[in-house]
């Protein structure tokens, strides 16, 4: 089965009629954490962080985050936010390669399809267009 699989950067949740899956970026306090997943309510949040004294930070999504994603999966593309920006692109990709290890029949041709924020092209797991210029 084929799954499109993105973070939420892409600020798409859901895609009707294809195998899809959205990974959340965070927005971390020391009080709460907020999941970008859909559901978000932008100005509660907005709201609360303006009067928050204490500190926050941002999250990108984890493997095991991204694991649970590809889960069930036999071919996968995935678009991250640009690795420039964010550890999504890296915990795809290291993703990826541990569900190569465990899902034999995920190894076969080039199943894993990605493409960064600043890649327009089509690659497989093992390439960096921001690198390779592929």
């Amino acid at each position: 089965m084929k799954r499109i699989v993105v973070d939420s950067s892409a600020s798409l949740y859901q895609l009707d009629g294809v195998d899809f899956a959205a990974v959340p970026l965070k927005i971390v306090t020391d009080e709460r954490e907020y999941l970008d997943d859909g559901t978000l309510d932008a100005v509660e949040m907005a709201t609360t962080l303006r009067t928050y004294k204490g500190k926050t930070s941002t999250s990108c999504p984890n493997v095991a985050d991204w694991l649970a994603a590809y889960e069930g999966a036999e071919q996968i593309f995935v678009a991250t936010i640009t690795g420039t920006l964010s550890g999504s692109y890296n915990a795809a990709l290291l993703a990826a390669e541990e569900y190569k290890e465990t899902h034999p029949c995920f190894c076969s041709g080039q199943p894993v399809r990605r493409a960064g924020a600043a890649s327009a092209g089509r690659a497989s797991a093992g390439s960096r267009p921001d690198r390779d210029g592929v």
